[in-house]
């Protein structure tokens, strides 16, 4: 059945006894289905017994209907298919939950540095489906750190972890991990020069202002500079200097003895904080 669909005549379309009745546009392509139950859904026969819904009437506008209608109509016509759309996860996306899933009871400066790696390192993953990747992806990235094997290993870590993450339930983003049997890219470089008691005392001679005191609490105290750096006047206990397990490495409280040479570089590190 053919007519010249309007708005005022599609609303005027009357619904079936029984079953659903189908009313041809004679100017388009377009078409009306009427179900029993009286909605109207505009179709687009797109080949031998093969139709396309294109919208409900009341939801769609006709004008539009009828647009969209004629350019997939005239892209048949052209052979020009639609593209392809992908179905699952970003890699970006899953290293913004990975990182906050994974690394939710680490300090915040692990947690900086894996969502540093995983967001600058890898520019060939970043808009890539996880399905997507292969080891070529990877590989290609990795040699591009070459230049600075340390950060090429802690980046490859971070990704070996982050693979290994979305095998898990309950989200499950993969079923194989790209890095599989994946050789490290390098090792672990420990430094075996230490400083002569000649450098050292060219180091502490050298120091100047906050930082300078600093340095010398670490030649003096040997502690990470993570742990100098956060060191407060209320972590002292009778002449004690005791840095809570929370910002230490291993996560236990380390006491150290507080001598004279401390104290006055410890005096001095107060008074600048207070002037400035």
């Amino acid at each position: 059945m053919k007519s010249n669909l309007t708005d005022v005549s599609v609303r005027a379309l009357k619904p079936p006894s029984k079953g659903q009745l189908t009313v041809w546009d004679k100017n388009s392509p377009l078409g009306v289905r009427i179900s029993q139950g009286g909605s109207k859904t505009f179709i687009l026969m797109i080949g031998r017994g093969k139709r396309r819904t294109l919208g409900r009437f009341g939801i769609v506008p006709l004008s539009k209907a009828c647009e969209e209608a004629r350019r997939i109509a005239a892209e048949k016509t052209l052979g020009i298919t639609a593209p392809t759309v992908k179905t699952g996860v970003l890699f970006d996306a899953a290293t913004i939950a990975f990182v906050k899933d994974h690394y939710k009871s680490a300090k915040p400066r692990t947690k900086h540095e894996a969502h540093r790696l995983l967001t600058n390192k890898f520019p060939l993953l970043d808009t890539k489906l996880l399905s997507e990747i292969t080891d070529e992806d990877v590989s290609s990235d990795l040699k591009k750190l070459a230049g600075t094997p340390s950060e090429q290993l802690h980046a490859f870590r971070v990704l070996r972890v982050f693979f290994k993450w979305c095998m898990r339930l309950p989200h499950r983003y993969l079923r194989h991990r790209p890095l599989e049997g994946y050789p490290a890219p390098g090792k672990d470089k420990k430094g075996k020069r230490i400083l002569s008691d000649d450098e050292l005392r060219k180091v502490w001679h050298a120091c100047e202002g906050m930082f300078g005191d600093m340095v010398r609490l670490l030649i003096l105290w040997g502690c990470r500079n993570g742990e100098i750096g956060r060191l407060m006047p209320t972590w002292e206990e009778s002449g004690v200097m005791i840095i809570p397990g929370e910002f230490t490495k291993n996560g236990r409280a380390h006491a150290i003895p507080i001598l004279p040479l401390a104290r006055v570089i410890l005096a001095a590190r107060l008074m600048r904080v207070t002037i400035s």
